[in-house]
């Protein structure tokens, strides 16, 4: 499709209106050699994902979520409250892993090196805490 072809109406103009000028670039380039409609669909999901991404991550890390998982013989407690996830295990390795995987599903970590180990609660050798920064589409690490 050529772009003298494209024809935009009322609804998709409004749409195009609400996007930053480098997405209008891209939503035109889109609709030029993938369609309209595709081009409509990818501007419509960048639109509500940066209206909902900080709605999206008040919403599940707003309250305290706590799970503890066994496999084999180690052990993780898994604590996300007040936007900080704490984890505490016999296995070093499980708790580098577990981050890797929040990481690529779209979490931003930052490490909180000021928390300590609350002696009572967390019970097993390692203690990690990190600082839920914010929340995006999935990577890929490769």
């Amino acid at each position: 499709m050529e772009i003298d072809n494209l024809h935009i109406n009322e609804k998709d103009f409004d749409l195009f209106q609400t996007l930053e000028p480098k997405d209008k670039i891209e939503f035109l380039y889109d609709a030029q050699f993938i369609g309209k409609e595709l081009s409509i669909n990818k501007a419509l999901s960048k639109v509500n994902s940066t209206i909902s991404n900080d709605s999206v991550l008040n919403e599940i890390f707003q309250d305290t979520l706590y799970d503890e998982l066994r496999w084999d013989s180690d052990r993780l407690n898994i604590m996300i409250s007040n936007k900080m996830v704490h984890l505490n295990s016999t296995s070093i390795k499980w708790i580098r892993s577990i981050v890797k995987k929040m990481f690529s599903d779209g979490h931003i970590l930052i490490r909180n090196k000021k928390a300590k180990k609350a002696k009572e609660v967390d019970i097993y050798r390692f203690y990690r805490c990190y600082d839920i920064v914010g929340s995006g589409a999935p990577l890929c690490l490769n």
